[in-house]
């Protein structure tokens, strides 16, 4: 039990952070370095962006199961710390970004699936992971 919370935790962390490695990533091919875009909700929406605008296009030739998901989680976090030892990160920005990820953490713990989920969402998800379209 414990170790699914650590795990949980571990993920709830890392995904977060991901998308700012990937809103990074796309902010530096699109902006360059303008330096008032450098709010990390800006960058959270370009890795948004970024990952589906990448699932969009990769779902057409392959199918997005777990293994591709995990090369995808992997090279954000990579990405992530890179830019971190660049220094591209505002320390400010990131304090706030730390302080609301822990401030929602008990809402991630103890959220749960709505009543259609099992009976739509999973199915389609699966159908989804196992097929390209």
């Amino acid at each position: 039990m414990l170790a699914n919370i650590i795990l949980f935790i571990f993920f709830y962390i890392s995904s977060a952070l991901m998308v700012i490695g990937y809103g990074q990533l796309s902010k530096s091919l699109i902006i360059s370095n303008q330096k008032n875009f450098n709010e990390i909700g800006f960058i959270g929406l370009f890795g948004f962006l970024f990952l589906y605008f990448i699932s969009s296009i990769i779902i057409f030739f392959y199918n997005i199961n777990n293994f591709f998901s995990s090369i995808i989680f992997l090279l954000g976090i990579t990405l992530f710390f890179i830019f971190l030892l660049k220094k591209q990160y505002n320390k400010k920005s990131l304090i706030i970004f730390s302080f609301i990820i822990i401030i929602f953490l008990p809402l991630a713990i103890i959220s749960e699936p709505n009543e259609d989920f099992f009976f739509y969402y999973k199915p389609y998800m699966n159908y989804l992971e196992n097929s390209k379209i």
